[in-house]
């Protein structure tokens, strides 16, 4: 006669192969077939066209970060402020991480060092803060 364990057994087995059928049926099912998208046909445009493009998103680039660069104020995330971090870190004992966003720290050193709350173009190339550390040029006094 079939004891108590071995029905345990073979009714384990049972549903352990049931929910393999069914997991395995759902996943296969799930997988959508793979398509490529169909390719863009190609613009045909003379170089005249292209070039004169290519400057004109180059021109409005450039007019974008020249305005909305300067003044560097708290909020301000640039690779100037940046620059701005590294003049104060090398000048004015900056302690914090040169992380390129103008935060508390920065313009609490700001206000102590330029006595300012902002900082202009003007300030920025005054004090070389653009120009790579390697190439700024300092006299011995």
């Amino acid at each position: 006669m079939i004891s108590t364990k071995q029905l345990y057994v073979v009714g384990a087995i049972t549903g352990i192969g049931i929910l393999a059928y069914f997991l395995y049926s759902k996943k296969t099912a799930a997988v959508p077939k793979r398509t490529t998208p169909p390719k863009p046909e190609p613009v045909q445009e003379n170089n005249y066209t292209t070039v004169q493009k290519t400057l004109k998103d180059q021109e409005q680039k450039k007019v974008q970060k020249e305005s909305s660069t300067f003044p560097l104020q708290s909020g301000s995330a640039s690779k100037e402020v940046e620059r701005l971090q590294i003049w104060l870190l090398r000048n004015h004992g900056w302690k914090g991480a040169v992380t390129g966003i103008f935060d508390p720290q920065t313009l609490r050193l700001v206000r102590k060092s330029l006595k300012r709350d902002t900082v202009d173009q003007a300030t920025y190339t005054q004090h070389q803060m653009g120009i790579p550390i390697h190439r700024q040029i300092h006299t011995s006094s």
